[in-house]
């Protein structure tokens, strides 16, 4: 019981090889619970050590490729009425510390959605953090308890309302041989979870979004047409699989030059839900490729409108958000289609919008210096040009072997010292480093 009518509050781990990230994790969560569960599945570093240095009861489990087990038994080491869940390499925000112990103590629901903030890099930098929610705070009760061996989900059995917990995730920011490991272990265990379990669709779901990170598009499109069909998007608990499986078809279609199946998936997935923004990102891209700008330009735009409009609420829903995370390239494609037209103030607002969503996003400073040079403001165009100069310069994604980013920055290095050749009477930029292509 609850002492002095407050809630309990344990908080469960399961980690292995964590020595890294643990302690951030652990300091991140100190007074926001009472007691912390931490279950290692084996580790070989200082994990545990790490563990027992926070006070943490430290329990072993012996891995058995089921992450729903290893949090099922945590759960039932926990002495607390209500249980929070997060793990090794995530962080608690620090505002929101408190309010971990106010949704327990508010009786609102038996659980509560959690938002993830997943940190991620790409090409051009950071990526604005990709937002999903989860079932991370809940009674400990014997009918609320995990299920699927990999990508475990807390079964929903009584009624989940937004916690407003938010949690910072740097998982996705591992190197190309952790990632691997990762996708390994967990294809491993999907396909496993697939061959026992058919008309599940979560696990067909996750199996295909690991075969699409992976380019192997004909096994994605496979899974993810399972878990269409095997989902009723009317079933609030299961929807959002529905939607991120017409996403994934989206991106596969349009990797494969479908844009037949582009349209196809992309509406479907508007008609069940017009807030899901992915699909329509694809459209317009597929649409731009297909040089159908006017019809592109439609989309973007009304992706625009409607992504502005959720960074203005606080939107709830199980599907992933990543309007934010696309919005910079929504801008910048928009950009070339105005300047497509000859609207040149209309290109540079939308280039100069898209550098600021994303300050590492040479590609856009290229196009605004483009775009002076052709509107015969070279000074400003060797500004611009230069500032991209830099950025890709100190860019790792920037390679030869990386070949339509090495053209582009091959074609900037030159438009570069061509225009500060033309500038040498007038004040010049900084020159920057002859780049000539291996």
């Amino acid at each position: 019981m609850a002492k002095n009518n407050f809630p309990i509050i344990s908080a469960c781990l399961i980690v292995r090889n964590e020595e890294k990230s643990l302690a951030g994790c652990l300091r991140s969560i100190e007074n926001a619970v009472d007691e912390i569960v931490v279950v290692d599945t084996g580790s070989k570093d200082r994990t545990v050590g790490i563990a027992e240095e926070f006070g943490a009861k430290v329990f072993h489990f012996e891995w058995r490729d089921d992450f729903s087990a290893a949090r099922n038994f945590a759960k039932a080491q926990a002495t607390g009425n209500w249980i929070f869940q997060i793990d090794a390499d995530e962080e608690l925000y620090a505002s929101d510390r408190s309010q971990v112990r106010s949704f327990a103590a508010s009786e609102m629901a038996d659980i509560g959605l959690v938002a993830i903030h997943n940190l991620s890099v790409s090409d051009f930098g950071d990526n604005a953090p990709q937002v999903h929610f989860l079932a991370r705070i809940f009674r400990n009760l014997p009918d609320i308890y995990y299920e699927n061996a990999v990508h475990e989900n807390l079964k929903l059995t009584r009624t989940a309302v937004h916690s407003g917990v938010k949690i910072v995730h740097h998982g996705y920011n591992l190197s190309p041989q952790l990632l691997r490991e990762k996708r390994t272990r967990n294809g491993r265990i999907l396909a496993s979870q697939v061959a026992q379990e058919p008309d599940n669709p979560i696990p067909h779901f996750y199996l295909s979004s690991q075969y699409l990170a992976e380019k192997k598009y004909s096994d994605a499109n496979r899974h993810a047409r399972a878990a269409c069909q095997l989902v009723d998007p009317a079933q609030a608990e299961f929807a959002h699989f529905y939607l991120m499986s017409l996403s994934n078809l989206c991106l596969i279609a349009l990797e494969l030059n479908d844009h037949v199946g582009v349209e196809k998936y992309s509406h479907q997935a508007l008609g069940v839900c017009k807030d899901y923004l992915p699909p329509q990102f694809w459209l317009g891209t597929s649409l731009y490729r297909q040089q159908k700008y006017d019809e592109a330009k439609e989309v973007f735009k009304g992706y625009v409108r409607k992504a502005r409009a959720q960074g203005q609420k606080k939107e709830v829903a199980l599907y992933e958000h990543s309007s934010q995370t696309y919005l910079f390239q929504v801008m910048h494609m928009l950009g070339k289609i105005y300047r497509k037209a000859g609207a040149t103030d209309l290109a540079a607002e939308m280039f100069q919008e898209s550098v600021r969503l994303n300050p590492d996003f040479w590609i856009g400073y290229a196009d605004l210096g483009y775009l002076s040079h052709e509107t015969g403001n070279h000074a400003q165009a060797a500004v611009f040009l230069n500032q991209a100069f830099k950025i890709a310069k100190a860019s790792k994604q920037v390679h030869p072997g990386n070949s339509m980013l090495w053209q582009d920055f091959v074609n900037l290095s030159k438009s570069l010292m061509s225009l500060l050749k033309q500038n040498e009477t007038t004040e010049p930029a900084p020159r920057p480093q002859r780049v000539c292509p291996k």
